[in-house]
């Protein structure tokens, strides 16, 4: 999940119903663009494009797309996040207690 999902499964936990109306307002006019389409631009609407052209996943929005994401990083070493975060509260809980003891 990348930041923005856990972003908007947040806000739909906290406030059900306003991201509805939101998109109702802003989704369409938001996946327009003014910029008019190449007329030799593959057309796969109704069918496959052309399979001798690499698609790829890149496109008009390349330079503002992130190529990270803190949130995914975060994600896929959450198991060694979590051990660390075991260690670091232990050291916590163990200068606590030397302290309390003394």
């Amino acid at each position: 999940m990348g930041g923005s999902t856990v972003k908007t499964l947040l806000a739909n936990a906290i406030a059900p119903g306003i991201l509805d109306h939101y998109l109702a307002r802003t989704g369409f006019s938001a996946q327009q663009t003014l910029t008019p389409r190449d007329p030799d631009q593959a057309v796969n609407l109704w069918g496959a494009a052309d399979e001798d052209h690499d698609f790829g996943p890149r496109g008009i929005f390349s330079d503002v797309a992130r190529a990270n994401s803190t949130q995914a990083w975060l994600s896929r070493h959450r198991k060694a996040i979590t051990a660390g975060g075991v260690v670091v509260l232990s050291g916590v809980a163990v200068f606590l207690l030397r302290r309390i003891g003394n």
